[in-house]
């Protein structure tokens, strides 16, 4: 039961289209070995306040923040290599957006987190 959640800043949200950023991630993972994409489940969270690095005003920064759980008992290497694919495709999905503004002033990051089978409930 895989999930990819997208923590997105209010102006990068503006500038791309989410629902294909989304789709693209949910498909890029659905492409690796060991995932059904009926289990997968993806979701973007519109960020209207935060920070990022040393300027406290952070109106002109953007952000996007993914966050990749699986369930525990892959090895490092597959994580990696799921977490490149995620990573790859929003990635090319902002590339592809014409209207980002600023594009050398996007954070972008991911994080791989195991979830605990005995208390993940389904």
């Amino acid at each position: 039961m895989p999930h990819i959640i997208a923590e997105i800043s209010k102006n990068l949200a503006e500038q791309i289209d989410i629902d294909h950023m989304l789709n693209a991630m949910h498909n890029a993972l659905a492409n690796q070995n060991g995932i059904a994409i009926e289990r997968i489940k993806t979701r973007a969270i519109l960020l209207d306040h935060y920070l990022v690095g040393a300027n406290a005003s952070n109106t002109s920064q953007n952000m996007l923040h993914i966050t990749l759980k699986i369930l525990e008992g892959r090895d490092i290497a597959t994580k990696k290599s799921y977490g490149q694919a995620v990573y790859n495709a929003a990635q090319d999905s902002l590339n592809a957006s014409k209207k980002i503004i600023n594009h050398e002033k996007i954070t972008m990051t991911l994080d791989i987190r195991d979830m605990v089978k005995e208390t993940y409930i389904t």
